[in-house]
């Protein structure tokens, strides 16, 4: 029997519609070279990056800054680790490590007995992504408060004064530190050099600044004056002590 062609039929024989189908598409397919859209590739990109710490707020000692990358990263440069500039802190040395496939981390230690900010910038072309494809084209910056100054008091006294205002009767005193202490102050590390201390108390909230009051019994029949005294060390804050402190007051008792 005479094999049947495209378009043509064997007398007495029907060339089924669904064949005719697939037999022109697998002609338009080897016209078109195999079936692909014809779209070029994208382009590859590199990951973003997020930047962020283990600290709330105004950091007082060392911070744990993370880099979180969308995805997994080279470090260009020929460098080890990612390549950043930074002020008000310092690196400190061997801290850079990986946590995760695309998490990294670094230890920082804000400038010693200063205020300001710490400054943390990856520049661009600093990391590609897995395949050394893409680098990054932004810059990505990270900025936090640091405080490294020892903590400080203000003492006031809001008893009864003379005319002149020194101390004339027993009276309370009110201790205001500049920032949170790590640990409440003890009664005790308190000083004085004449009369006596009671009733101290903490009259600060959880997370406020510590403030404590208590009342101050001077000697009788004294003019002159009195010392109170915060020694070194007493409290910290951020683990950084205090300094010395000293307050004096006139006494004029009767």
């Amino acid at each position: 029997m005479p094999y049947a062609t495209l378009g043509s039929r064997v007398p007495g024989t029907a060339v089924h519609p669904r064949r005719l189908a697939v037999v022109s598409l697998l002609g338009l397919l080897a016209a078109c070279g195999g079936g692909g859209d014809g779209s070029p590739t994208p382009a590859a990109q590199a990951p973003t990056l997020l930047i962020r710490s283990d600290v709330t707020g105004e950091v007082r000692g060392n911070v744990n800054v993370q880099f979180f990358f969308s995805a997994p990263v080279l470090f260009t440069g020929g460098q080890a680790e990612l390549g950043f500039s930074l002020s008000g802190a310092s690196k400190v040395p061997g801290s850079f490590k990986q946590l995760s496939s695309d998490t990294w981390q670094v230890t920082l230690t804000p400038s010693a007995n200063q205020q300001g900010m710490i400054d943390l910038r990856v520049p661009p072309g600093a990391f590609t992504d897995s395949t050394g494809a893409a680098s990054n084209t932004a810059a990505y910056e990270y900025a936090q408060p640091f405080n490294t100054i020892a903590p400080f008091a203000k003492l006031e006294f809001g008893g009864p004064v003379n005319a002149f205002g020194y101390i004339a009767a027993a009276g309370t005193f009110t201790l205001r530190f500049d920032t949170v202490l790590d640990a409440p102050l003890a009664a005790d590390k308190i000083g004085t050099t004449a009369g006596t201390i009671g009733q101290f108390q903490k009259t600060s909230g959880t997370g406020q600044k510590d403030t404590y009051t208590f009342v101050f019994s001077p000697p009788p029949a004294t003019f002159g004056s009195v010392t109170f005294e915060l020694p070194k060390g007493a409290v910290t804050s951020g683990g950084i002590p205090n300094n010395r402190d000293w307050w004096n007051f006139g006494l004029a008792t009767p």
